[in-house]
């Protein structure tokens, strides 16, 4: 594992404690066993977390036993493209990178991942928070009580949508 993959295990191992904690004691002023809404926020952000982290692990942690393809290539530079100069210069330009030995794309993508690794940990938090929101929302808007205005089935906004 790697650093940030232990920072995160060790943030999460902290909030889980935190989060026993208020469900056995509760907050410090109620005492009845409810769990503080901040808390489980920043505990299923952590998870987010860990979950995206792990994901970033199993996409380029075997670069090195991987086969690389030109395919692979242009997906990277798709990828940092995209999140650097917002335009996906290299769409369907897998063709360009057959000149290029195995061992030259292999060292190509190896720096075309560093630099997409650091952009995905330096956002690992914000994409955390989001996801964890967009749950919320959702449960927010299944849970509500029947015959209650739904705004997603209203005519009117969908007619406006098309």
């Amino acid at each position: 594992m790697c650093r940030q993959c232990y920072r995160i295990k060790v943030e999460l191992r902290a909030l889980h404690l935190r989060l026993e904690h208020a469900k056995k004691f509760g907050a410090p002023t109620r005492g009845d066993g409810l769990i503080p809404i901040p808390l489980k926020v920043e505990y299923m952000t952590a998870v987010a977390m860990a979950e995206d982290a792990q994901r970033e692990g199993r996409r380029y942690g075997s670069l090195y036993r991987n086969d690389i393809t030109s395919l692979d290539l242009e997906h990277e530079l798709s990828f940092i493209c995209t999140r650097f100069l917002k335009k996906d210069l290299y769409s369907n330009d897998a063709c360009f990178f057959d000149c290029f030995t195995i061992g030259q794309k292999r060292l190509l993508l190896y720096f075309l991942a560093k630099m997409s690794r650091e952009y995905l940990r330096r956002k690992r938090r914000i994409r955390a928070r989001n996801k964890v929101a967009a749950k919320e929302v959702n449960q927010v808007l299944r849970k509500r009580s029947p015959g209650t205005y739904r705004v997603e089935k209203d005519p009117a906004v969908m007619r406006r949508r098309r």
